[in-house]
């Protein structure tokens, strides 16, 4: 069974929000975390209503939350706290064997749905586009070299 990830707008509310350390929890989910790697720690968000896990570590090594020099990267969001969260973890490899960046995949979701806006976008207003450059040519007549300035986010 696969964890649901919290979606954009979760993870958006929650980068402004308060978020607790969770150090224990009914299903030990937090103590697992910690047992795959010490530099892994699960925090719930208040204001998204989700869960983060992400690395704490200072080149590489483990580190308190309150070492100035410590480096914070984001390793996967869920919607509930159970073991899935733990199998997944197993799954990306914190060491980075398996090659999974979750920052990048959540970035690549993001290109795609831009791409299907951007063709959708094209799709319902280009025919009114041709029709309008033929209305164009057809008003200026021999003069109307048939160039058009497109907007790069069109």
């Amino acid at each position: 069974m696969e964890i649901e990830p919290a979606s954009f707008d979760q993870l958006r509310r929650a980068s402004d929000g308060s978020m607790v350390l969770v150090t224990a929890d009914i299903g030990g989910v937090a103590e697992s975390i910690r047992r795959l790697d010490p530099c892994l720690h699960l925090k719930y968000s208040e204001r998204g209503d989700c869960f983060i896990v992400y690395r704490v570590h200072r080149n590489g090594e483990p580190c308190r939350l309150d070492d100035p020099e410590r480096t914070e990267e984001l390793v996967l969001t869920a919607q509930h706290c159970d073991q899935r969260i733990v199998k997944r973890l197993e799954y990306i490899d914190p060491q980075g064997r398996s090659g999974y960046d979750y920052a990048q995949a959540l970035e690549d979701v993001s290109r795609r749905q831009k791409t299907l806006e951007r063709r959708s976008f094209r799709e319902r207003i280009g025919e009114h586009a041709e029709e309008l450059a033929h209305a164009v040519r057809k008003a200026e007549g021999a003069e109307y070299k048939g160039r058009v300035f497109v907007p790069r986010d069109v």
